[in-house]
């Protein structure tokens, strides 16, 4: 039932996470990126207004797990035997994206939380509570096209074109 299928969601997106996190050539630039970017370019984006300047890179932040995660990730993963194994497993297709899709939050959470610990830090960004909030809310909701934009890539396109095509949209 429904129990069931969250608790394997949840052991799925466990899963996931772990992996990733143990492949620092995806972790630490999808975390690192977007707050680097801050620190390099911040300054000529300011114009006296650092809290735009958090959600604007907060955005950047969340379309770097939307396409690389959901687009490369699924597009490489198809690939794998493992994930050929995990397909004849008792487990729904919902149940498994439900899963991408938490792991993916905690990466998303874990590289906006780098982009505002900078914009607090270097460029005295000083948001609400409230707007904080607000923002959090308005991030996850806007990022939702992009994610599926990212799965859709995923299973369109073989792996070697994904990552180019992913650059091409996240770049500009």
């Amino acid at each position: 039932g429904g129990r069931r299928g969250m608790r394997l969601a949840l052991a799925y997106a466990r899963a996931e996470t772990l992996n990733l996190a143990r492949y620092p050539a995806y972790s630490v630039p999808t975390v690192a990126l977007p707050a680097t970017l801050l620190l390099l370019f911040g300054r000529q984006f300011e114009h006296g207004e650092p809290d735009r300047l958090l959600a604007g890179f907060a955005a950047t932040a969340l379309l770097t797990v939307a396409f690389f995660q959901f687009g490369v990730g699924v597009a490489a993963g198809r690939t794998l035997p493992w994930e050929t194994y995990l397909r004849t497993l008792p487990v729904s297709p919902t149940t498994r994206l439900t899963g991408r899709v938490l792991s993916a939050l905690a990466f998303a959470a874990a590289t906006v939380t780098t982009v505002a610990v900078v914009a607090f830090t270097v460029y005295d960004a000083a948001m609400a509570a409230w707007r904080l909030a607000a923002l959090g809310v308005a991030l996850l909701v806007g990022s939702i096209p992009f994610a599926l934009l990212g799965i859709a890539f995923g299973y369109w396109l073989p792996p070697r074109a994904a990552l180019p095509m992913a650059n091409l949209l996240y770049l500009p």
